[in-house]
């Protein structure tokens, strides 16, 4: 974590992160993040192989694109879907 505090789930477990936290999330491990404190974060993500910085770029431009910030669900799983990734609804 660069800036600010975000959750990360990695598995079945929730983890609270602040600046100069760090994180690993296993290939093929069910895993998300969420910002619940109400104020900006910043997170470095390092990912192997590369690509997934596509999917943040899109997802960046659905958010400042969406009403309050918030993307429609369905707009979430078309996204995850063209990039090969399972949205996973708790």
């Amino acid at each position: 974590m660069i800036e600010g505090q975000l959750e990360y789930r990695v598995g079945d477990e929730w983890h609270i992160l602040e600046a100069g936290s760090v994180v690993s999330l296993p290939v093929g491990v069910a895993h998300a993040y969420r910002n619940e404190s109400g104020a900006p974060a910043r997170a470095l993500v390092i990912a192997a192989p590369g690509g997934v910085e596509r999917f943040f770029g899109e997802l960046a431009e659905l958010v400042s694109k969406s009403p309050g910030g918030v993307p429609e669900f369905e707009q979430l799983r078309e996204l995850n879907r063209r990039h090969d990734f399972v949205l996973v609804e708790e």
